[in-house]
């Protein structure tokens, strides 16, 4: 996964905040929603979370058994981390905890 894949994924959050129906849907299935509005099928070992963040925008967490390669570097141990609606360049922030 790179910015061809978190840019678009970016966008269809920062959306999520001016169109109802649209956040509605990512709430409830947001693997499915990512395919349908950006066209991106998700690795099917992410367990993908959505909650609403206080400005009514979507925030994305992610578990998986194993970390994409580029967050190898970034993170000390542990298989969480998320998916905010603003996010450094490499797509991700750590949620450990």
């Amino acid at each position: 996964m790179d910015e061809s894949t978190f840019g678009p994924v970016r966008e269809l959050l920062a959306r999520t905040g001016g169109e109802p129906d649209l956040r509605v849907r990512m709430l409830g299935n947001p693997t499915q929603t990512i395919l349908e509005e950006a066209g991106i099928r998700l690795p099917a070992d992410w367990h993908v979370h959505a909650v609403e963040g206080p400005d009514g925008v979507v925030q994305l967490s992610v578990e998986s058994d194993e970390l994409p390669d580029f967050m190898l570097e970034q993170v000390g141990g542990g298989i969480r981390w998320g998916f905010p609606p603003i996010l450094p360049s490499n797509g991700f922030t750590n949620v450990m905890g």
